[in-house]
C-alpha cells in the first residue's frame, strides 16, 4: 500500500520533475510501515513544487540544515540509497 501511494506521489508530481528531485522509501514492516525521504528541489520554499498532488498536505516537510549533524546523517542514508 506505501509503495502505491508513493507511486501516485510521484505521478501527480511529473509536472514539476525539471524542478525536484527525490528518494523516498517505506521503512518498516508490512501493516507497520512508514514514508521517508529527501526532495531537493530549485527554490527555498517546498510548496510551489509539491501542490500539485492532491494530498501532498498528508506529508511533513522540513527543510534540512546539513550543518546540524542529526539532518546531515538523515540526509547520507537518502542520498546514497
Amino acid at each position: 500500500m506505501s509503495s502505491n501511494q508513493i507511486g501516485g506521489f510521484f505521478n501527480h508530481l511529473e509536472a514539476s520533475h525539471k524542478y525536484l528531485f527525490r528518494s523516498v522509501g517505506v521503512l518498516g514492516t508490512a501493516n507497520d510501515s512508514i514514508i521517508a525521504g529527501v526532495l531537493i528541489l530549485w527554490g527555498q520554499d517546498v510548496k510551489p513544487v509539491v501542490k500539485l498532488a492532491p494530498k501532498y498536505k498528508s506529508y511533513n516537510y522540513k527543510k534540512l540544515v546539513l550543518k546540524n549533524s542529526e539532518d546531515k546523517a538523515f540526509w547520507l542514508v537518502y542520498v546514497r540509497y
